[in-house]
């Protein structure tokens, strides 16, 4: 299931298959950028997008893992609680394109430190 939102807009195209075939085909004209989990028929189907995997894998692994590792788990979700306030600021400034790009590079310097930590 692909979901493609813009603005009010949202379509939801399914396949009754996990193979890269038909979202290959339909990726092919064009360089997306995709937030997606990490299913391997998005690397296959869109060999050219960029992409922007989601964190909430990473963020309950990191939840589930306060219990047996609490001090580590709780560092690795400091790096993205980080991140994720970036991200809430500029919603509430309502940033746009360029704007929500330039304010989003903040987060920069917390993914070489989170790349280091890990």
């Amino acid at each position: 299931l692909e979901v493609y939102t813009r603005e009010a807009l949202t379509v939801f195209q399914f396949d009754l298959t996990k193979h890269a075939d038909e979202l290959r085909d339909r990726l092919s004209a064009i360089t997306p950028v995709l937030v997606s989990d990490a299913e391997s028929r998005n690397g296959a189907g869109a060999p050219n997008a960029v992409f922007a995997h989601c964190n909430a894998h990473v963020v309950r692994a990191l939840r589930d893992a306060e219990r047996v590792q609490p001090v580590l788990a709780r560092e690795g979700r400091a790096f993205l609680d980080s991140l994720y306030a970036i991200e809430e600021e500029g919603r509430r400034q309502a940033l746009r394109g360029e704007e929500l790009h330039t304010h989003r590079q903040q987060g920069r310097p917390i993914l070489e430190k989170f790349r280091q930590w890990l």
